[in-house]
């Protein structure tokens, strides 16, 4: 027996989202929605993924049990903060391994939410640690911590550019409107062993890249 149906309901419900909302949500009709929950359709599996990672679930989670009110809002997991010093504000750390998922979600405030934090000095709530892999100049496990730009070119940085492709990295910064964020990148911090280390770098790769 699949729980997707009934899972599907309660986290409409506990979200307080009527089957339409959620249907606009998802790309998909009320009248689909309202099948899923009543088991009268079964939704494709690529939908289905879309949906459990919005959420932060497994599809075990999903399909092979009744939800809990904790698992829906993550109430009973702990988040990882990778900590220098703790009197500073965390901000979110997108690991290269949620990268596809940081894509889809950017602009979900409760997958940003559950992202695990790392506290660094010197950063502001609009701050935001991307960890890279497969990336010129940059070592795999490298983190970029970067300000979001909005309305200001912010000066001696390079840019970490978030589109529907992926991640780009330039020392150019593009019409806004071809990107779904631009973040300027402020620090880079280098995995040494099995913990951060700080190391000065900006200059040195923003002269190489171009």
């Amino acid at each position: 027996m699949s729980f997707f149906g009934i899972n599907l309901k309660k986290i409409r419900a506990v979200k307080k989202l009527s089957q339409t909302e959620f249907a606009e949500l998802f790309d998909l009709t009320r009248s689909a929605v309202g099948a899923y929950e009543e088991g009268r359709a079964e939704a494709k599996i690529d939908k289905v993924i879309e949906i459990a990672e919005y959420y932060g679930l497994t599809l075990d989670q999903f399909f092979k049990k009744k939800l809990t009110l904790n698992e829906i809002f993550h109430y009973d997991k702990k988040k990882d903060v990778l900590q220098f010093d703790n009197k500073y504000n965390p901000i979110s750390y997108v690991e290269s391994s949620k990268v596809n998922q940081y894509l889809k979600n950017s602009d979900n405030k409760e997958f940003i939410d559950r992202l695990p934090k790392i506290s660094l000095p010197e950063t502001e709530k609009n701050f935001r640690a991307f960890e890279v892999r497969n990336v010129n100049h940059f070592l795999d496990g490298d983190v970029l911590v970067c300000e979001q730009v909005e309305n200001k070119i912010i000066e001696e940085s390079f840019y970490l550019l978030i589109s529907d492709d992926g991640l780009i990295i330039t020392d150019r910064i593009p019409g806004k409107k071809h990107f779904k964020e631009i973040w300027a990148v402020k620090t880079i911090i280098s995995r040494n062993s099995a913990k951060f280390k700080i190391i000065e770098q900006l200059k040195e790769i923003s002269g190489k890249l171009g």
